[in-house]
């Protein structure tokens, strides 16, 4: 229920000098024990990744198109390193030689996925990774700063999650959208919470802490959700205050009669069940609702109780909501509020 990432992902970014380059034999393809990937077959680098069984995987990329897509690349594949890459090459080229990049602390499935998303190769671009898998390409991105290259992809990877038939894990697919700042896939996974949140979101842990979120999301959350708790309020009780303010002459018995209906299946008062029960269960048990449309108190000119329809309010009311999804927006999380007033923000606001 908590945000947090595998802890072998939690390392400091590496500065361009941390990642020594091999200068030895030329690099084969295959070797003893381990995995080798071709990201670029013309690719003039071979990251050097390790996985749980401590085996390695190797996978030829270029460092163009590495330092392209992140900065962090852009850096360490810098003059130096070229320099020592034209060497390289002319001393091995018939070997086809390439220098030998060590990346120890990074996830190899994440890594891999996220090099075949870069350098165009689809075919091999996973179609539904894990959500550990999805975390740790969460992670890297944000150690090399290449998020944006990996954006559309990574809301294709969450619309997979997000469409899946059973529960997931909301909370750790919200914290990938939110690093990957994937608007759309943030807004539907925040509303998929808060729906069926039970309660108020009080405990610090499940949306706050993290080093990688910026921004108080349970701050946000929790506003939202007392929103949608007033919106439920309104709706259930504006039978009640509209009969109750009247002069309608049967008024007081068509409160009665609702309110005992609401007592009956245990939603009255409803801020308690509010406290107890997530959203799709209140509106599951009021949909239970016998057909009880007011009598009409005989005056001609009462709009009060005249066409009164208490299953058709609670209806439209669950219809409303349910409909409108209204999940956090990204662009208003991360500046505050500026983005809706300047009409930024990526998502429709209602």
């Amino acid at each position: 229920m908590t945000l947090d990432a595998p802890e072998e992902q939690k390392q400091e970014q590496p500065q361009p000098q941390q990642l020594q380059l091999q200068d030895q034999k030329p690099h084969k393809e295959e070797m003893k024990g381990d995995v080798a990937k071709t990201a670029d077959p013309n690719g003039d680098v071979i990251l050097e990744l390790s996985r749980p069984d401590e085996t390695r995987v190797h996978i030829r990329v270029s460092s163009k198109v590495l330092s392209m897509a992140s900065p962090v690349f852009a850096a360490m594949f810098g003059s130096e390193f070229k320099e020592g890459l034209s060497n390289h090459r002319s001393s091995s080229a018939d070997g086809g030689g390439a220098y030998v990049v060590p990346l120890p602390d990074d996830d190899a499935e994440a890594f891999v996925a996220i090099c075949n998303v870069i350098h165009f190769r689809s075919d091999e671009v996973p179609h539904k990774p894990s959500i550990v898998c999805l975390q740790n390409i969460a992670f890297i991105a944000d150690k090399y700063d290449c998020t944006k290259a990996l954006t559309a992809q990574t809301a294709q990877w969450l619309r997979s999650w997000i469409d899946a038939p059973r529960p997931v894990e909301w909370r750790k697919l919200l914290f990938v959208a939110y690093v990957m700042d994937t608007a759309d896939a943030f807004s539907r996974i925040s509303w998929e919470i808060l729906r069926t949140q039970i309660g108020p979101m009080l405990s610090p842990s499940e949306l706050a802490g993290h080093e990688l979120i910026h921004h108080n999301l349970l701050a946000e959350f929790r506003v939202r959700k007392s929103e949608i708790d007033m919106d439920v309020l309104k709706s259930v009780d504006g039978p009640i205050t509209r009969l109750l303010g009247s002069n309608c002459g049967i008024g007081s018995s068509s409160v009665w009669r609702y309110c005992r209906e609401l007592y009956g299946r245990g939603m009255w008062p409803l801020t308690e069940r509010l406290q107890r029960m997530d959203l799709v269960t209140i509106f599951a048990v009021l949909m239970t609702f016998p057909e009880m449309k007011s009598d009409v108190c005989g005056y001609t000119r009462c709009n009060f109780c005249r066409g009164l329809d208490f299953q058709g309010e609670l209806r439209n009311m669950r219809d409303r909501i349910m409909n409108e999804r209204r999940g956090l927006c990204l662009d208003c999380v991360k500046t505050e509020g500026k983005s809706r007033i300047e009409h930024a923000c990526r998502i429709r606001h209602q």
